[in-house]
């Protein structure tokens, strides 16, 4: 051997920590199995992506299930046994562990796949790999509580959130994981990315039980895959799970103005609308969730929801075509609201039984839980028939009253121990909010091509491709870290890191509460500068505030639309660049500023160019921004642009968010008159 190949030889070695090693090129990816014979690690050039712990892997046995308790699940599943796979080595073109699971490599868009096949008596399998001493996770789709992980033990399942969150949840309140949205994927903030491709449960174990390991449990023993995003830097990785998650639908112009809310039958849709005009409120749409018809509960708490079915309440909204013409005329759209449950208080539940287009129990029949103060049933969306049912009575939403897009609601409810068209419940349950999804933007690419909103709350890994907008889900109208204002904030973010691009929350949360004035404000300002500025009445709709209540609210909120306006147009560029690139609206600090900046939680930039830290604390007039390398101009105060890299505490009283445009930028260019 000449020296030059022994050079080359021994480099490699010392790279893969490996004497004489067993190595594979799969494109620009190195594969190397370690003479341990236990291990295995894979590179993108000289970059170690991902390395493998001593025991790659282990056989899981479990007992027991999941109980479903409003929309949150408690596993009663056990690991009753945990064996260890011996052995890694190459079986032709697989990489096999313990003779047990075959990982067939090849590349995939840039990603490096792992076609994961198993064998033998199991119930479900973990992956074990080495945590790196600077290692973090970050993404894992929706997350509220936290935004990098390393230390915690994430379930991935999609839930309700839980309203009223804690360290320490009480059921039927939510865990400080529980997601609508979760996603089984990673992002280092060193520059790569993993995901497990599953539906099923999984259970990520990020250096928590073993400080040395981090493991990925997939409680299934279906084939699945796991991709390694190589980068190289984060934004890189998020672009990649984009790539992987699919492009949503584009939002239209008139999506980026302020959306508002109107409820209580025409006549208050109406009052609305005069109010926001007289008031010169910039706004293109109005949200009507009760045209289904109106629904009072809890007694004594005032409570306003809507009826659950799919056509309108003709006592509540006896013209509603009129009413939509009516808005029509006014230059505005209005929006509508959809859900997938079925009660058998209402005609549908009769008509769906009849023709097996509802979920059912293990013995085939209509499946009925409690939905809060109800009971129902759910639509089988893994039914041929079912799923044109329902795209029935959403194509007469636009055809015939002229709706133009709705919010497609809920879809984690599918139980545990249910059956669907398509089999077992449990296989399905994640992948459950993407059929729902995917059913209305089918009617409405049909029928109202790029002229549409959709905005859905729930998903897993794959949603993008069926989807438009996601909004954050029920925050309780409060300053709670755990469940209030805080967590749109991080919600937005985890979203954005894990390739959705279009995301909002609701102004000014949706239970709890009522809403207080600062609350509302402090929301307002945060929901100007977030892509998609829509308010919500609440659940405490004639207790929470809003802007008709005082002089003050409505000047306001007109204020804050016409920024709102002046902002749009870098709005619409960077929807265009995040469809074409996948690069998120929202963006992390750490994806413009670099590792230092991965562990800020509560500040984020619009683009590149708008640094956005809002107030998410109660009767603070202040707060501590970091400012990255470069000239920041505040927009609200009249002060000299401020030299990064810097921190320091802001003044920012109500009304004077702390928020900041790159000196020279489009947006500095939009937000900035000469004179001012």
């Amino acid at each position: 051997m000449n020296s030059a190949r022994v050079l080359l030889v021994a480099f490699a070695c010392l790279a893969a920590a490996c004497s004489s090693a067993n190595e594979r090129n799969i494109g620009d990816f190195r594969i190397v199995t370690g003479d341990d014979g236990k291990t295995f690690a894979v590179h993108h050039g000289e970059r170690l992506l991902l390395e493998s712990a001593p025991v790659a892997a282990q056989r899981l046995r479990f007992d027991g299930g999941a109980r479903m308790n409003f929309g949150r699940f408690t596993f009663d599943q056990e690991v009753t046994s945990e064996t260890a796979l011996e052995g890694v080595a190459w079986d032709g073109d697989a990489l096999v562990i313990g003779g047990a699971l075959r990982l067939t490599p090849h590349v995939e868009e840039g990603r490096l796949r792992f076609d994961v096949g198993a064998s033998g008596t199991a119930d479900g399998w973990r992956l074990r790999f080495a945590c790196a001493p600077h290692a973090d996770f970050m993404g894992f789709g929706q997350q509220f509580s936290f935004l990098t992980l390393k230390g915690h033990r994430v379930p991935l399942w999609v839930e309700e959130n839980g309203l009223g969150r804690s360290e320490t949840p009480i059921p039927p309140l939510g865990s400080l994981y529980s997601s609508y949205y979760p996603m089984p994927y990673f992002l280092d903030p060193r520059g790569m990315g993993f995901v497990s491709d599953s539906p099923a449960y999984q259970v990520y174990d990020l250096c928590a039980a073993e400080p040395q390991t981090w493991a990925v449990e997939i409680w299934d023993t279906e084939p699945f895959a796991l991709h390694v995003l190589p980068g190289p830097t984060p934004m890189d990785v998020v672009t990649q799970i984009y790539a992987l998650n699919g492009a949503p639908s584009n939002v239209p112009d008139w999506g980026w103005d302020l959306w508002l809310a109107a409820q209580g039958g025409p006549d208050a849709v109406r009052a609305v609308l005069d109010a926001a005009d007289a008031a010169d409120i910039d706004y293109s749409a109005v949200w009507v969730q009760d045209w289904l018809g109106r629904r009072e509960f809890g007694s004594g708490t005032g409570f306003f929801g809507v009826k659950y079915r799919w056509q309108e309440d003709a006592d509540f909204y006896p013209d509603l075509k009129g009413l939509i013409a009516e808005t029509h005329a006014r230059g505005k759209k209005l929006l509508g609201y959809f859900n997938p449950f079925i009660p058998p208080a209402y005609e549908f539940f009769a008509e769906g039984a009849a023709n097996g287009w509802l979920v059912t129990d293990l013995l085939g029949e209509p499946l009925v839980f409690t939905m809060s103060t109800f009971d129902t049933g759910l639509v089988d969306l893994t039914h041929p028939g079912a799923v044109a049912w329902f795209e029935s009575y959403a194509k007469r939403a636009v055809t015939e009253l002229g709706f133009d897009g709705w919010m497609s609601d809920f879809g984690e409810w599918l139980p545990w121990d249910a059956k669907v068209h398509a089999g077992a419940a449990p296989k399905v349950h994640n992948v459950y909010p993407t059929l729902w999804h995917a059913a209305s933007r089918r009617v409405l690419d049909a029928e109202k091509p790029g002229d549409y909103v959709l905005f859905t709350r729930s998903g897993w890994l794959r949603d993008g491709a069926a989807s438009q907008i996601v909004w954050v889900g029920d925050q309780e109208a409060t300053w709670d870290k755990h469940d209030g204002i805080p967590t749109a904030v991080k919600a937005m973010v985890s979203l954005s890191l894990s390739g959705v691009p279009f995301v909002t929350h609701d102004i000014a949360g949706f239970s709890g509460g009522p809403s207080t004035p600062e609350l509302w404000m402090r929301w307002v300002e945060l929901g100007t500068f977030s892509p998609i500025m829509r308010i919500h009445d609440g659940l405490r709709k004639y207790e929470n505030w809003s802007f008709q209540r005082d002089a003050t609210s409505t000047t306001f909120l007109m204020a804050f639309s016409k920024m709102r306006t002046r902002i749009k147009p870098y709005l619409v560029t960077l929807a265009a660049e995040a469809l074409a690139t996948g690069r998120p609206m929202v963006r992390h600090p750490l994806l413009v500023e670099g590792i230092a900046a991965a562990s800020v939680d509560d500040q984020f930039f619009l683009g590149d160019d708008l640094l956005v830290a809002p107030v998410l604390t109660e009767g603070a007039t202040s707060r501590t921004v970091r400012f990255p390398p470069g000239r920041w101009r505040p927009l609200y105060q009249m002060r000299q642009p401020m030299q990064g890299p810097a921190v320091l505490e802001w003044d920012a009283p109500v009304g004077q968010p702390a928020v900041f445009a790159r000196e020279g930028s489009e947006i500095d260019r939009l937000t900035f008159e000469p004179g001012e």
